[in-house]
């Protein structure tokens, strides 16, 4: 698959298809460093949120998948994922979850 080619269908196609194992979901959270996904979220915008959990979610079908999203210019590769949310009801309650379990930091509080 070209990473320039990939759709937003070829991505939820992957996710689905994909068997979720303890071994997957700690590969996803050393992967998803690279994004900055860390098991909270930052004080930003809901969307931006979403696309890091739904980057996370897209760690757990392969490094392949994951790494050519993250290679992809930035345009490109929010536009996939914002359709790719939109356009599965299983990546979006599995994006809802991760976000439900990662508290939110406010880098800012207190100033």
């Amino acid at each position: 698959m070209n990473k320039m080619q990939t759709t937003a269908e070829d991505l939820i196609k992957l996710y689905e298809s994909k068997e979720s194992i303890l071994d997957i979901v700690f590969n996803a959270f050393r992967r998803s460093r690279k994004v900055g996904f860390r098991l909270y979220r930052y004080e930003v915008s809901p969307e931006l949120n979403e696309y890091y959990a739904a980057l996370f979610c897209f760690s757990l079908i392969d490094n392949t998948v994951f790494d050519s999203l993250i290679a992809s210019d930035e345009p490109e590769k929010i536009k996939h994922v914002q359709s790719a949310i939109s356009s599965s009801m299983l990546l979006r309650s599995h994006v809802e979850f991760v976000l439900s379990y990662s508290p939110v930091i406010d880098w800012d509080a207190g100033k």
